[in-house]
Order: structure tokens, then sequence, then C-alpha cells
């Protein structure tokens, strides 16, 4: 472990040099599953029931054949302040509450992305949360059935 720490670390240089080179971007992850995540800014004072009704649905895709939650819920709190360009919520404490899963272990997107969408019904709709815009959300059925992000 010792020395597989110490040549990560040794590393890094050269990782980051390369990538700048090849695409200006300093960013050293070269590869990795997809990884999907959206999260909603949800007033403090319902960040329990946020997170209990995420757990609700994970649990529940342990008996399902298409899609099995693969990553837990995250959270923060954070401080909006008013100086955002595009700013979904007013300056204040909010509860940031992000669902995240691997998409290659979904049989089809659409097993992924009907629960996505019903946690994000549920904390948009029930909780009043808002989107942070720059993850996936705005999960809606089209005139097809299938479900889709904004």
């Amino acid at each position: 472990a010792r020395l597989m720490s110490e040549e990560a670390i040794n590393n890094i240089p050269r990782l980051a040099r390369q990538l700048r080179q090849q695409v200006n971007d300093g960013f050293f992850l070269t590869e990795s599953p997809a990884a999907l995540a959206s999260a909603y800014f949800i007033r403090p004072e319902a960040a329990f029931e946020a997170m209990d009704y995420l757990r609700l649905v994970q649990e529940a895709s342990l008996r399902h054949e298409e899609f099995m939650w693969n990553l837990p819920g995250e959270f923060r709190f954070i401080t909006v302040q008013d100086s955002a360009v595009l700013q979904p919520v007013p300056p204040g404490l909010w509860f940031n509450a992000q669902q995240i899963s691997f998409a290659e272990l979904a049989k089809n997107d659409q097993a992924w992305k009907r629960d996505f969408k019903k946690v994000e019904d549920y904390w948009v709709g029930h909780l009043g949360g808002k989107p942070h815009m720059g993850k996936l959300w705005g999960f809606a059925e089209t005139p097809k059935g299938t479900i889709e992000p904004f």
C-alpha cells in the first residue's frame, strides 16, 4: 500500500502536465465509469426527510432487476450568497442533497432515469427543492413515454 500511494503521489505532476498538453486541463482522471449526479437545494429543516426518501428508493432498488443504486447519496450544508448569475435559491443556509449512481450498472438508461425522476419529484414537488442547474435535473416523460432530463 505504501508503494502504491507513493507512486500515485509521485505521478501527479506527470499526469497533470500530460493532460494539460492534451486537453488544456490539469485534471488527471483518465479512466472512470460515467457517474450520474443530480443535486437539489432544500430547506435545512427538510434535510432528514430528503435523505430518508432517497434511502427508501435506494433500498427498494435492491429488488429490481433493471437498476440498483450503487453509490450513496451525498449532502452538504451550504451558505448561498447573492453573487451568482444563475442563482436558483435566495441567499441563506441551504441543504444540498445529491443522488448519484453509475450508469453502466443499469440494464438501460430508462431504468435509472425512472428512479432519478421519482426522487426529483419528491424533493421538488413535496419538499420544495430547487435543482442545481449544473447537474442532471428536469426529469419528465416525453410524448413517446420515455423519461428524459432537461
